[in-house]
């Protein structure tokens, strides 16, 4: 029984290991932000808004799917263009910004009825503040986000 836990627990975090640092071979991350922020209205609520800007270092089509942040955020993030707004394909070296954005709406609001997407467990762990979940062509990878620095909090009028 000895000799099966010297050999699995390795191959565990071979598995692990591979999954994340294959996933740099396909985009640096640049930076990361997270902004809290208060809507202009009562009912318009708060919120925590996340971007990784990163560069595309693939000509493969990558397609980010999940993020989780923490241990109770999960959900699938919007893809941004910094290099083109035109609606051509990303290729290699170009910049892309991912966002998430939490929105937290006050009760009674009109807001607060939208269903929230229901919490997945990670298939990883997480570890750093958060994980990115992409695919390329029929493969999917994750990638760990380490930190986010905390940019200064946003009131909307």
């Amino acid at each position: 029984m000895q000799t099966i836990k010297y050999i699995i627990v390795p191959i565990l975090f071979l598995f692990i290991g591979t999954h994340t640092s294959t996933a740099q071979k396909y985009f640096k991350i640049i930076d990361a932000t997270s902004q809290t922020w208060t809507g202009g209205m009562a009912q318009s609520g708060t919120g925590t808004s996340y971007i990784i800007r990163a560069i595309l270092l693939t000509g493969h089509t990558v397609k980010f799917d999940e993020i989780w942040i923490g241990k109770d955020e999960y959900g699938i993030p919007e893809v941004v263009s910094q290099s083109y707004s035109d609606g051509r394909m990303l290729t290699k070296g170009d910049t892309i910004l991912i966002r998430y954005t939490v929105h937290r709406f006050p009760p009674g609001s009109p807001g607060a009825k939208e269903p929230k997407t229901a919490y997945k467990t990670p298939p990883i762990p997480i570890s750093g503040e958060a994980l990115l979940g992409f695919t390329i062509g029929k493969k999917t990878r994750y990638r760990s986000v380490d930190k986010f620095t905390q940019m200064p909090h946003r009131n909307y009028m």
